[in-house]
C-alpha cells in the first residue's frame, strides 16, 4: 500500500515532495489511511521482534529486551491519561523541533522503568483504535483550548491527520 503521490497539500506542496524532501524526514507521516496506520503498527511489531531475535544470541543479551512486544494505535482513554499524567511533556514551543534527537527512536525498545510521552500541539491529530476518531489538536484546528484533550472525527486521510504507535509490553 502506498499513499497517493499527486495530492496537493493544504500548504501548496505536493505530497510526493513532502515524502521525498530530506527536510521532512522526521516529520509526521500524513495522508495515510486508518488501515495503513494499523498495518504499519503490525509491520513494526514483526520487524522489531525480528531485529531483537537477530541481536540477542544468548540469555544475557536477551535480558536487555522485552520478550514480546506489540505496536498498535492508542486508545482514546490512553491518550487522555497520557495528556493528563505527562502534561509537562506537551511542547507548545516549536523551537524544540530544532532538536533532531527528539525524533530519534531506537530500532527496538530496551527495558525502561520510566514511561515516556511527548506531544507537540497544533502538529497533527492522531488516529486512535476507534476508526473515524482522532485525538489532539492539529494545525488545521480552530479550537483554542489549552488542555489539548480533544477528539475529532474524520472521514478520509488528510494532511492534518497522522498517527503514533504505542509499544505494548506483552511479555517481560
Amino acid at each position: 500500500m502506498t499513499p497517493p503521490r499527486e495530492v496537493r497539500l493544504s500548504w501548496k506542496m505536493q505530497l510526493s515532495d513532502y515524502f521525498e524532501n530530506p527536510l521532512y524526514d522526521r516529520f509526521t507521516v500524513v495522508f495515510v489511511t486508518y488501515k495503513m496506520a494499523k498495518e504499519f503498527c503490525e509491520w513494526r511489531t514483526l520487524i522489531t521482534m525480528l531485529n531483537y531475535a537477530s541481536l540477542s544470541k544468548n540469555p544475557k543479551q536477551r535480558s536487555k529486551y522485552y520478550t514480546k512486544i506489540r505496536y498498535r494505535l492508542p486508545t482514546v482513554d490512553e491518550m487522555t491519561y497520557a495528556f493528563t499524567k505527562f502534561k509537562d511533556n506537551i511542547y507548545a514551543n516549536y523551537k524544540i523541533f530544532a532538536d533532531i534527537e527528539t525524533f530519534t527512536m531506537p530500532a527496538y525498545p530496551q527495558k525502561k522503568k520510566k514511561l515516556e510521552f511527548v506531544y507537540f500541539p497544533r502538529n497533527v491529530a492522531e488516529y486512535t483504535t476507534q476508526e473515524n476518531v482522532a485525538f489532539g489538536l492539529s494545525w488545521f484546528d480552530r479550537d483554542t483550548t489549552e488542555t489539548y484533550i480533544k477528539t475529532v472525527t474524520y472521514s478520509r486521510p488528510s494532511d492534518w491527520l497522522g498517527f503514533r504507535c504505542v509499544c505494548e509490553i506483552v511479555k517481560y
